[in-house]
């Protein structure tokens, strides 16, 4: 009697444990290879099909970015901080020169004072604004010492936009991947894993070799192993581990005995892999 894949309920699997079910398959065809399979035109599907099922089970759920950026945030404040104390405190010193630059710059640093309580855009503009407020009053920052503050305000903030510019980069991934529905991404997986079934055991029947006898076995093996993770139900459709009739078989669980093996592309004349 010819060597068949047992089939079993994996739809009963969590979408997690079903991606690395098939990703056990695509191995077991890799060393087998496609070719020896009769499986070259569904093999390239299958595995493309998995891979966005793969990223469906790890799609990001918080934003990498969002720590950088509220780190740089922070670090911008407080030199948005230390620059007003630093002008303050100038206010009254007896040093005419330094107290006069003080005067001018505290004046002119005013609609900058509560910036840090701003939204996270908002408070970028109006650092903008602020930086080019004290480049243009260079002589005066310098005469209080902040020379440096400035210079690490304006890279901070260039930080902050860089680190926002991430985030925006991984939302636009995370909303790539969110966009996929899930059950139809399982079903194309499943459906190009059937299409492999069908056509491997039909191969078995019709034209069996050591090398697709082998795949059988251990692709058996792998289907027992995940079929006993399946929690046992009474609304379960099949037993775990129970070979499952797939799609296009008679009820003995072996597909009908074609007098010529089935297409090796799978699918019908529409060219749509996986449609049944």
């Amino acid at each position: 009697m010819a060597k068949q894949i047992k089939n079993f309920n994996k739809t009963q699997l969590p979408i997690g444990t079903q991606t690395n079910f098939h990703k056990k398959v695509l191995t077991l065809i890799g060393t087998t290879t496609a070719t020896a399979l009769h499986v070259e035109g569904l093999e390239p599907q299958y595995e493309a099909a998995v891979e966005t099922l793969s990223s469906i089970v790890n799609r990001p759920t918080t934003y990498v970015a969002t720590q950088s950026r509220q780190e740089t945030d922070n670090r911008r404040d407080r030199f948005v901080t230390v620059i007003h104390q630093v002008i303050n405190a100038h206010k009254n010193n007896p040093l005419d020169e330094k107290r006069a630059a003080a005067a001018t710059l505290a004046a002119l640093m005013a609609p900058y004072r509560s910036i840090t309580k701003h939204q996270y855009a908002k408070e970028t503009e109006e650092i903008n604004g602020m930086l080019a407020v004290l480049e243009a009053h260079a002589t005066e920052a310098g005469l209080l010492g902040l020379t440096d503050e400035v210079a690490a305000l304006a890279e901070a903030n260039e930080a902050f936009e860089a680190a926002l510019d991430e985030k925006i980069a991984e939302e636009q991934a995370r909303q790539a991947v969110s966009d996929i529905d899930s059950r139809e991404a399982t079903r194309a997986a499943n459906d190009l894993y059937d299409q492999i079934v069908l056509t491997v055991n039909a191969y078995a029947i019709v034209s069996p070799t050591d090398e697709i006898e082998g795949f059988i076995d251990q692709l058996n093996a792998t289907v027992a192993v995940y079929a006993a993770m399946i929690d046992a139900s009474p609304t379960s459709p099949t037993t775990p581990g129970e070979p499952e009739t797939p799609d296009g078989g008679d009820d003995s669980g072996e597909p009908t005995d074609p007098t010529e093996p089935t297409d090796p592309d799978g699918g019908d004349d529409s060219g749509t892999p996986g449609e049944i």
